[in-house]
């Protein structure tokens, strides 16, 4: 049976879109068909574009003030999913009569909402499966009228169980691409980014909108002698082009993929943890989280050190020695070999509507409570 799968993403950033493209290359990979909506299109009165740009006017000019509405959101659940519902769930409902899916999935907390809400009100008639792609989950995240809740770590689980109430949570492996744990990516030449010899790179990402304080952290980093700060500037150009001015780190543009650039680093320090971070946990290298970005930044940082994924660092005076010993304790396999042995997102996806062949892999297992990565029981 090929299974057609609704793929609700979201255009805030690259990170969601990477998830949805992803999933979609998995399913075709294994036969199905797959469509691929952004949410910010399904929002009636043209409020998508308006939505994406405050959100990163307030990330660049007043994150207190993206804090102050994170802080603030979950408290108004209820009205969040009418509005999600009415301002969205029209449209959906079209496109879903003219996709006709067996399934629909949501990667991102305001289209989950908007799922949640239909099914609430008995408005869509196929299953719902939101895709957490946060290790720090909060409520909007979450709805009890979604059929099935995937998450990437026991600590992600524990927290959607508690939002969630009622809706089934299973832990599952990160929609990241698979090269981004083999370990035959071939790096990049350190001497090509300009890193002085005998140093090594300890590569800063900021997602595609080269959002944080990305500058103080270079500042921060440029103390070590043994290594030499390489920033991943995404989109932001005006990023790059300040940082090509300076001569105590390196400077990239956007870049499709970003394993090779892992691959040459010896430390991976980040602000949001999105799709980058979980890249390099399942390439094994060495996270660090510094001066996360307001919101789900913090909310991210707090829930990985939790889960013993990143070493989470508050003070400009601990990085250097934070990045130096952690480029000395090396690679750590542990959480991607916990990745490999969980199931395939896009597995279990189909299997809510087709059941497939019990490999050990894909597809749920019977009810119970097994133990999933970390040693904790996936809940039912």
């Amino acid at each position: 049976m090929t299974v057609r799968v609704l793929i609700v993403s979201t255009s805030m950033g690259a990170g969601h879109d990477r998830v949805a493209g992803e999933l979609a290359r998995r399913l075709a990979e294994a036969g199905h068909d797959s469509l691929v909506v952004d949410h910010l299109d399904l929002l009636a009165l043209r409020l998508g574009p308006l939505m994406r740009w405050y959100y990163r006017m307030q990330l660049r000019y007043a994150p207190w003030s993206y804090e102050t509405t994170f802080r603030l959101l979950p408290r108004l659940h209820g009205l969040f999913c009418l509005l999600n519902g009415v301002l969205a769930g029209p449209r959906l409902q079209r496109t879903v009569t003219r996709f006709d899916p067996h399934v629909i999935v949501s990667n991102n907390p305001h289209a989950s909402l908007t799922l949640g809400w239909l099914r609430q009100h008995d408005k869509l008639a196929v299953p719902a499966v939101t895709y957490v792609t946060d290790l720090g989950v909060h409520a909007l995240w979450v709805h009890p009228a979604v059929d099935h809740h995937l998450v990437v770590h026991v600590v992600a689980a524990a927290d959607a169980v508690a939002f969630a109430q009622t809706s089934t949570v299973t832990v599952c492996q990160p929609l990241i691409p698979a090269r981004s744990s083999h370990a035959a990516v071939a790096p990049v030449d350190p001497s090509t980014l300009d890193v002085p010899t005998g140093m090594g790179v300890a590569l800063i990402t900021c997602g595609s909108w080269g959002v944080g304080q990305v500058e103080a952290t270079v500042s921060a980093m440029a103390r070590s002698t043994a290594l030499f700060p390489v920033v991943a500037c995404g989109q932001d150009q005006a990023l790059l082009a300040r940082l090509l001015r300076r001569d105590d780190c390196a400077a990239v543009g956007w870049v499709d993929d970003l394993a090779p650039l892992m691959a040459s680093a010896r430390v991976v320090i980040e602000n949001a943890g999105g799709s980058s971070a979980l890249e390099s946990i399942a390439a094994g290298i060495p996270l660090i989280t510094f001066r996360p970005i307001p919101g789900h930044g913090v909310c991210n940082a707090h829930a990985m050190a939790r889960a013993g994924l990143t070493r989470f660092v508050r003070d400009d005076r601990d990085l250097v020695k934070v990045a130096e010993q952690a480029a000395v304790d090396g690679p750590d396999q542990s959480a991607a070999a916990a990745w490999r042995a969980a199931p395939d997102p896009a597995g279990l996806i189909i299997a809510l509507v087709s059941p497939a062949p019990a490999d050990g892999r894909i597809g749920p297992d019977p009810p119970g409570d097994e133990a999933g990565p970390g040693g904790a029981a996936r809940t039912r």
